[in-house]
């Protein structure tokens, strides 16, 4: 493709596809689908199911977007403890980061206080856009015995109206307005001013 202009982007780009069919053969579409389906989108359900890692099956439901046969679209994002994005995939009215970090309110971050544990929220954006975010810690492998543990945490994001097919969504109102987290997608470009957990000053007000 021409916009894979350097060695580098092609390999990653053959990397990304090595990674899809993998997924595609394990996971195959129409099954996963039903059974994503059957089980309200419960990853460790799938993770059963398909005998696949959490990572791999909340990946695999973000790509769930062949015509005529969608399941619920999600957003994924990956983080370390730093808030470096590792892997992303965005949804239209939910620019995920690029770069650096995300909002500090995410429940990407949140997961990082109890590992393993699922967090999850409904949060507005400043647009009023609002979304399910739920997300877990995953462990990997360290380099050695003397380093300490590695965790990732991944997050999925489905807008609030999709929350109801979602089983992460259950027991949390989203019609009261304090279940609600104020969030934004990155401090430079969130308007909140009063928001405390600002860490960067907007570059537009």
């Amino acid at each position: 493709h021409p916009t894979l202009a350097g060695a580098e982007a092609r390999a990653l780009a053959a990397s990304a596809l090595h990674a899809y069919t993998a997924a595609a053969i394990l996971m195959p579409y129409e099954p996963f689908l039903a059974a994503a389906e059957r089980w309200r989108y419960d990853i460790e359900a799938l993770c059963t199911t398909f005998n696949v890692s959490y990572e791999q099956a909340a990946h695999r439901l973000a790509t769930l977007r062949c015509p005529g046969a969608e399941g619920v679209r999600f957003a994924f994002i990956r983080s370390d403890p730093s808030g470096y994005v590792t892997k992303r995939l965005p949804l239209p009215r939910l620019p995920l980061p690029r770069y650096g970090n995300a909002c500090p309110l995410w429940m990407i971050y949140t997961a990082f206080q109890a590992p393993g544990a699922i967090a999850r929220s409904f949060g507005e954006l400043p647009t009023g856009e609002r979304f399910l975010f739920f997300a877990r810690t995953v462990e990997k492998p360290p380099q050695s015995v003397s380093f300490p543990r590695r965790l990732l945490s991944i997050m999925l994001a489905c807008q609030a109206e999709d929350a109801g097919r979602v089983v992460y969504g259950d027991g949390i109102d989203r019609t009261d307005a304090r279940a609600i987290l104020p969030v934004g997608t990155t401090c430079r470009l969130c308007p909140r001013a009063t928001c405390r957990h600002r860490q960067e000053a907007p570059l537009l007000l």
